[in-house]
Order: structure tokens, then C-alpha cells, then sequence
């Protein structure tokens, strides 16, 4: 069972940092346009 949870929350965890990795090469983009 705990297995399952660690899998869910590992996918989780990808998927926020894809998020958080797309969020900063746009941050990144403003601030060299700057």
C-alpha cells in the first residue's frame, strides 16, 4: 500500500517539477529580454 502512495506521490513530483522547470525558463526569458 505504501508503495502505491510513494509511486502516486513521485509521479507527483515529476509532474511539479516539469511545471516548476517550464515557470523558470520563462522567468528566465524575462529577465535576459530585460
Amino acid at each position: 500500500m505504501s508503495a502505491h502512495i510513494d509511486h502516486i506521490f513521485s509521479f507527483n513530483d515529476v509532474v511539479s517539477a516539469h511545471q516548476y522547470m517550464k515557470q523558470s525558463r520563462t522567468v528566465g526569458k524575462v529577465i535576459i529580454s530585460m
